[in-house]
């Protein structure tokens, strides 16, 4: 599912022209169709001014919204190409707005555009005003923007260490609204003081997406890029690669139980060494999947049919023998089939057991939807891993040696 192009970036004053030019090239430099630009400090009479307005427009055919009437400082400042998309308010106080953005035939999302205070106490208010905006849970949310405050211990690098109790009210807020930590790619921390001495390193900007986001957007992630001239870096929501990532092939622990796998393995392995004895193992390696893959019960599809059609065997001579139960060849071959079926099943719960890792399934827990969301989260890495891998080949990034972090955990 294609993503229209989001950033979200503390600028730190608005009113300078260098600013402007600033967003215009990452506007430019990611083709954005939405910018959430944080503390403009830019008062509301200025936005009488037609002047003002027009130098200050990042997009050709501009539409915005700002929250200017209930903080003097200018905290929010919503633009969006009218062209492209369009954003449909539904709420906004002074350290949030929210509301729809649509795009495409009939295809829109719910985003939170957030600068949260400095002051704890403004702050509690700022996570009440979320959860009572928050939409219903079938539909995508993302929160963007800057938080003011951490979510791990890890996030802040010098100065006071972080405390739970000052990151309690962030944690409580993710876990009620099932939230998760979209993945990111580019830099780490996204707060710099610009201090010598004194140096502080923080993450206070990030990208929150609840369950149905990650269902629908699955590949999305965010980059942060370089602070150019601000003290905070702009973080980008990218819609992830659209190429399908291929299957590693996987080992699964019922081939032990096979004779024929140890048959493949010693003959494999049986070989002399071919010259370079690492290079050796990597092709035994090869003939090993190549030669597993041929087999009829490495496949796990295989097992599905071969399954079916016996509880279908199994099934005919039940019925028969209901009307003959005294017929022994009857029973013999019915004593055969449900031994096949013992070997089947035994093979299949070791399969699922080994992808679900047991734990969802030990009570008999039939719902999987933390499982299955936790699969979407990492084909959402695994996008993020390739950006960073691609990057890395073609040297053309000025961030291909960064690291990318996945945010996975989620507070218990």
């Amino acid at each position: 599912m294609i993503l229209p192009s989001i950033a979200s970036w503390n600028i730190r004053g608005f009113n300078n022209p260098s600013k402007v030019i600033a967003c215009k090239h990452l506007i430019k430099a990611h083709k954005l169709d939405l910018i959430c630009i944080l503390e403009n400090r830019i008062h509301l009479n200025s936005m009488d001014d037609p002047w003002f307005t027009t130098a200050h427009k990042v997009f050709d055919s501009e539409v915005s919204y700002n929250n200017f009437n209930l903080s003097a400082s200018g905290r929010i400042w919503i633009k969006w190409a009218g062209d492209r998309i369009s954003f449909a308010l539904t709420f906004f106080s002074s350290q949030l707005i929210c509301g729809f953005v649509s795009y495409g035939p009939a295809m829109s999302f719910f985003i939170s555009a957030v600068y949260g205070s400095n002051y704890v106490d403004e702050r509690l208010l700022f996570w009440q005003k979320l959860r009572s905006n928050s939409p219903s849970p079938d539909i995508p949310w993302i929160i963007m923007g800057d938080f003011n405050c951490c979510r791990f211990q890890n996030e802040k690098a010098e100065g006071s260490p972080l405390h739970f109790s000052r990151m309690g009210d962030f944690y409580s807020f993710i876990f009620d609204n099932q939230l998760i930590g979209l993945s990111s790619t580019g830099l780490f921390y996204t707060w710099f003081n610009h201090q010598i001495e004194n140096s502080i390193h923080i993450k206070l900007d990030r990208a929150l997406v609840n369950e149905a986001w990650i269902a629908k957007y699955s590949l999305s992630y965010y980059f942060v890029d370089k602070p150019l001239c601000s003290d905070h870096s702009p973080i980008v929501l990218k819609n992830g690669s659209s190429k399908p990532i291929s299957n590693c092939f996987q080992f699964k622990k019922f081939w032990t139980s096979k004779d024929e796998y140890w048959c493949i393995i010693f003959y494999i392995f049986l070989e002399p060494i071919m010259g370079n004895p690492l290079m050796d193992f990597s092709n035994k390696l090869r003939k090993l999947k190549a030669s597993i893959k041929t087999k009829e019960w490495a496949s796990t599809n295989a097992i599905q049919l071969s399954l079916h059609s016996l509880l279908e065997k199994q099934q005919a001579l039940l019925n028969i023998l209901d009307c003959d139960p005294t017929n022994p060849t009857l029973n013999v071959v019915l004593k055969e089939t449900n031994g096949d079926i013992a070997v089947l099943t035994t093979s299949w719960t070791s399969w699922v057991s080994q992808r679900a890792k047991a734990k969802w399934l030990k009570d008999g827990e039939d719902d999987l939807k933390f499982l299955y969301s936790k699969i979407h989260m990492r084909k959402s890495f695994n996008s993020a891993a390739l950006h960073i891998a691609m990057c890395d080949n073609s040297g053309n990034s000025d961030n291909a040696k960064q690291k990318s972090y996945c945010p996975f955990s989620r507070p218990v």
